[in-house]
């Protein structure tokens, strides 16, 4: 990364344009919630690649520089936390969005795939209201 960084600072101050640079590294982590990456991948190939892990990496020789600690990283974290809560807050109060905007905005125009979901989503809403409706009026409340 150093050899890339310096010969892409290179170029761009030789008047040369801006550089792309790809850094691929190993995914240590499930793609999502529903990945179960023990089904592919050994624990043994994780520590491995643990070890080289580029984040980890940076901060030990950062701390080894004196440039970095673990006072500074705590508060670097809490104040991230703080600002996400305050941001999910701010999320979670916004009017919701109809169920058209999530579709509409994927493609020029939607694909046949994708007009039937879309189908099916407001079929499931709508399902929902009218199970929601019939609870209050049995029940009382929702």
């Amino acid at each position: 990364m150093y050899t890339a960084t310096k010969e892409a600072l290179e170029l761009a101050r030789s008047g040369k344009g801006p550089t792309l640079i790809e850094a691929v590294t190993y995914r240590l982590w499930m793609h999502t919630t529903a990945d179960d990456p023990t089904r592919y991948r050994s624990q043994e190939e994780l520590d491995q690649w643990k070890a080289r892990d580029p984040i980890t990496r940076m901060r030990l020789y950062l701390e080894t520089k004196g440039l970095w600690n673990k006072e500074w990283e705590k508060e670097l974290v809490d104040s991230q936390k703080k600002d996400i809560r305050t941001q999910v807050k701010i999320a979670e109060s916004a009017s919701p969005l109809s169920p058209d905007d999530m579709f509409m905005s994927l493609y020029a125009s939607l694909t046949d795939t994708h007009t039937q979901q879309l189908s099916q989503l407001k079929d499931t809403l709508l399902t929902r209201e009218i199970d929601e409706d019939a609870e209050t009026i049995e029940g009382g409340f929702p």
